[in-house]
């Protein structure tokens, strides 16, 4: 839910006055005569109603000579007794008296100040009210790409600032002025000081893509902060017009202020989205600093994971074919800029070397639309739930075929067997390897065999066994088995009895 910053700015005034009088008025006791007696004045203020130009409200007062009222703005501060008594207006004295104040400014904080006096002293109250505004309607425009437009129809002082979307609806051009720099200073800026304005209202106009005309503004006020020394920004904007006030709040970089060197972009660890039909996975790569997002549709062969093999750009309008990239749903944003892709390839391998996680590797060399190259390599974590594959086995038999060389059968939903090399068959780790290149223990590669009945042989290239014993006739079994043809990893327990299996006495 977006936060209505806006509010806060355009408020901000009124809660620094409303704190400020609060003190004061816990301290109003300090003026006030301390006189004997029970006949001190005494008055109090509610406020009724109130407009976009005015403010009604009940003035109460007893035991008093002389009451008066004044409204100021909440701005000009707090004001004693004294100052109200000499320069505010007459009320009715010691009954309820309803005062209605015209002519004031919409939107707007002021203080109703009331005292009162008489020969046993004095008394003073406040009360803060805020004027209504005179805008019907409140718009809030959502704009989450914003850059500065360059060009001869632009002086070196001007900031001219398009707020636009990837597929608008309506586009927005703000031109400020400020000192010639690539960056636009922090503060205040308003269409409001003749010549002296700087914002310009006749070059800042809402545009709407649907050939609506252009609205142009009566009004236009924004606040603009820089965080740090780059161009991450944050703008608060408000444009009158009519009866309508639009609210901008944009917190991001603004592209072209300063241009933004895409050549040396360093990517995190993408993204990755399947699709529910299971044939296409969307890529988003975001640059570590945030400054540029690039993302890519691709259309994979399988369903288990994102396939190695070079993606290539392609605009095919009868359907897309299993390693290609759609163009017009793929795009680059960078500096402002957003564009579609035009040609160029994402090649994609996955890194096997690590026994337990697998990583992909990303190699983009990309051009969009605006002819802006997008190379770059980064690399990712292989989700594990996407190759991985679990199996089960039943029963286990052991043989001892000579010394230093045993051979394990395993039946069941799947067939697996191996033999082991080593010195004495001793629970630990076993991983699989060829014969000539392994450190005993280890299981020779050569050896193995793992089926199913459904899937035939399963060719394993590489993999590791977990062998505890439990008890003497009692044995755990964890198999990790890498894939020869793929890049699935099999994975089963057994635990059971070991068939043939003698302990040593």
């Amino acid at each position: 839910m977006r936060t209505k910053i806006s509010a806060l700015f355009s408020r901000a005034c009124h809660w620094v006055y409303m704190l400020l009088i609060g003190v004061a008025i816990l301290s109003v006791s300090c003026e006030q005569s301390e006189v004997s007696g029970s006949a001190e004045p005494s008055v109090k203020v509610e406020i009724r109603e109130t407009t976009d130009s005015s403010i009604s409200f009940m003035i109460t007062s007893t035991n008093a000579d002389e009451v008066k009222y004044l409204v100021t703005e909440a701005s000009d501060g707090i004001h004693d007794a004294e100052y109200v008594l000499q320069n505010g207006r007459p009320s009715v004295v010691n009954q309820e008296y309803i005062v209605k104040v015209d002519d004031l400014d919409s939107d707007t904080t002021y203080l109703v100040s009331v005292a009162a006096k008489s020969d046993n002293g004095f008394a003073v109250t406040h009360e803060i009210v805020t004027t209504k505004s005179s805008y019907y309607n409140e718009v809030d425009l959502d704009f989450p790409f914003v850059r500065r437009l360059e060009g001869e129809n632009y002086a070196d002082t001007d900031f001219a600032l398009f707020f636009t979307d990837v597929d608008p609806e309506y586009e927005l051009t703000l031109v400020l002025h400020a000192e010639d720099s690539e960056m636009l200073p922090e503060g205040a800026y308003s269409t409001e000081g003749g010549a002296n304005a700087n914002i310009d209202a006749k070059r800042s106009f809402l545009r709407f893509t649907n050939g609506d005309e252009p609205i142009f503004f009566d009004k236009i006020e924004a606040w603009v902060a820089c965080e740090s020394t780059d161009d991450y920004y944050y703008f608060d904007i408000h444009l009158y017009a009519g009866n309508t006030v639009y609210t901008v709040v944009v917190r991001d970089y603004v592209g072209n202020m300063p241009m933004y060197d895409i050549s040396n972009m360093v990517f995190d660890r993408p993204i990755v989205r399947k699709s529910e039909d299971g044939k296409r996975a969307t890529l988003i790569f975001n640059s570590e600093d945030e400054k540029a997002t690039f993302v890519a549709e691709t259309y994979i062969p399988s369903r288990m994971y994102l396939e190695p093999g070079v993606y290539t750009v392609a605009t095919d309008e009868d359907g897309f074919e299993p390693f290609e990239i759609d163009a017009h749903n793929s795009w680059f944003i960078a500096n402002g800029y957003y564009s579609e892709l035009k040609s160029g390839t994402i090649t994609i391998s996955i890194d096997v070397s690590a026994d337990d996680n697998y990583d992909y590797i990303y190699d983009v060399d990309i051009v969009d639309e605006l002819g802006r190259e997008i190379k770059f390599e980064c690399r990712g974590p292989v989700p594990s739930d996407e190759l991985y594959i679990s199996f089960t086995v039943d029963s286990a038999e052991f043989n001892e075929v000579e010394s230093g060389l045993y051979r394990i059968i395993f039946d069941g939903n799947y067939s697996l067997s191996f033999d082991i090399c080593a010195d004495e068959f001793v629970e630990g780790i076993y991983p699989i390897a060829d014969i000539g290149e392994a450190y005993r223990p280890y299981i020779d590669k050569s050896s193995l065999r793992f089926s199913s009945a459904t899937l035939g042989d399963i060719a394993i290239r590489d993999g590791k066994v977990r062998i505890i014993e439990i008890e003497d006739d009692f044995w755990e079994f964890r198999f990790k088995l890498q894939a020869q043809n793929s890049y699935n990893i099999w994975t089963g327990t057994y635990y059971g009895e070991l068939n043939n299996f003698i302990p040593e006495s």
